[in-house]
């Protein structure tokens, strides 16, 4: 029962997926405060600040099992000149967690509502954790494994809301839980609506209304995909004596299983799925609906 409602008739649902919806501006508004928010305390302007340092982040998404979005995000200090510089003395981990502090109690954006009952303004929660990364001591595999982990992952756990939803009939066959198809039946609702339209959230049902990338960086944190791709090519390149050719365009392969066996596995695995899914009804239900005589 980890993450249902105690009370469905009290669960916000539209503002669970309009604070999903919103949940990307909001890291925007917050990731723009922390540049302020050191500053503040250094006693510098922000273009002093950035003359002398760089805030560079890494930041990955997941799902709690009640269906809202929360960030993993790693942030990094460096010189005036990028990661090749050291950051100011002034400016450690201590200086970084009180910015995130500062940032995070104050940051908020309005909310794209047509209702002024629903959430009027997305802000975060007062729960967060700050903790000190080194490399040293494993940290940084530790944050690889969180893009590995969340690549994957979605907000039913099963891969069932892998994809996008077409039709508002594919909503009920994907044996979620009920709360899980609450949530993804509003974001479908709040859709038709004209003043959230720019939200998309009927393109954005099968993330619970969030609309970003399950990752996202900024320029400085790493590497570029072009430079992950250009590795690739001269790794090919070294292997085959030939240089690979990428036009950066996906061609559609195929579907289905390699082989029945595959496919009829599959099957019975979806109708375990979800006939497990049905509520089973306890002796005390199934006696009262065989009509006792007793008052």
């Amino acid at each position: 029962m980890l993450g249902d409602p105690l009370c469905t008739e009290c669960f916000d649902y539209r503002g669970a997926v309009l604070w999903n919806a919103h949940l990307s501006a909001l890291w925007a508004r917050t990731s723009a405060g922390l540049y302020q928010e050191v500053a503040r305390a250094a006693g510098l302007s922000t273009t002093e600040l950035r003359a002398a340092a760089r805030l560079s982040y890494f930041k990955v998404v997941e799902f709690q099992a009640r269906g809202l979005a929360h960030l993993h995000v790693v942030l990094r200090a460096d010189g005036g000149g990028g990661p090749a510089d050291p950051p100011p003395p002034w400016l450690d981990a201590a200086a970084l967690g009180a910015a995130v502090a500062g940032v995070v109690a104050r940051a908020q954006i309005p909310v794209a509502a047509p209702a002024s009952q629903w959430l009027a303004r997305a802000r975060w929660g007062p729960d967060f954790d700050v903790r000190v990364l080194d490399p040293l001591e494993g940290h940084a595999d530790a944050i690889a494994g969180y893009v590995g982990k969340y690549a994957s992952k979605t907000a039913d756990s099963g891969g069932w809301l892998a994809h996008r939803i077409r039709t508002r009939a594919e909503i009920e066959r994907l044996g979620l839980r009920p709360h899980l198809v609450a949530l993804v039946r509003t974001s479908w609702v709040l859709g038709l609506r004209r003043k959230l339209a720019a939200l998309r959230l009927r393109e954005h049902a099968h993330t619970l209304g969030y609309g970003g990338q399950f990752s996202s960086k900024s320029v400085a944190y790493s590497t570029t995909f072009s430079a992950l791709r250009a590795a690739r090519a001269d790794y090919v390149e070294g292997l085959r004596g030939a240089r690979p050719d990428y036009d950066g365009e996906w061609r559609y392969a195929g579907r289905g299983y390699d082989s029945p066996e595959a496919e009829t596995l599959a099957e019975a695995l979806l109708g375990a799925r979800l006939l497990a899914s049905q509520e089973v009804p306890t002796a005390s239900a199934a006696s009262a609906t065989e009509g006792s005589t007793e008052p």
